[in-house]
């Protein structure tokens, strides 16, 4: 497998949250004595380390209706995720309360790319057309519109 040097977008996490006492996060003091639900299974690096220091709690969820769920009826103080996956999985189940908000996470998981992988095979020509299609894409904002469709909030 290789991937593509041109990303296709950022991943950022998000705190999806009816807490209003919840200020926005920058850091990790704004998650102490929080319990934050997350997905069975996920594993986050920056977050796990809090919880074995009883910094915080975090609850695992079996799926995002089940964070939802928790988040909406205030059993937690808020839900853990990729901000995409998030705001998809809302859309989807319909789930969008009133009280819902979103917090930005990255002053404590930080962003990432995602980047598209092609075949070890792929000839030299068709990498370099891949490539140059995805920078005129994202750079048209055709990327961020197919992204938008699917995440609006």
């Amino acid at each position: 497998m290789r991937y593509l040097e041109v990303p296709l977008f950022d991943v950022r996490h998000s705190l999806l949250t009816c807490d209003s006492q919840i200020p926005d996060i920058t850091g990790t003091s704004e998650l102490r004595n929080r319990q934050l639900a997350i997905l069975k299974s996920f594993d986050y690096p920056e977050l796990t380390p809090l919880a074995r220091l009883g910094e915080l709690t975090l609850t695992d969820v079996r799926n995002y209706r089940q964070g939802f769920e928790l988040v909406k009826h205030m059993r937690v103080h808020g839900f853990v995720e990729m901000d995409l996956r998030i705001k998809y999985n809302l859309n989807l189940a319909q789930a969008r309360e009133e009280c819902m908000r979103l917090l930005d996470m990255s002053g404590v998981i930080p962003p990432f790319y995602i980047y598209l992988a092609v075949s070890q095979d792929t000839n030299e020509e068709q990498v370099k057309l891949f490539e140059r299609t995805l920078e005129q894409m994202r750079s048209e904002g055709a990327i961020k519109k197919i992204v938008d469709k699917y995440t609006v909030f």
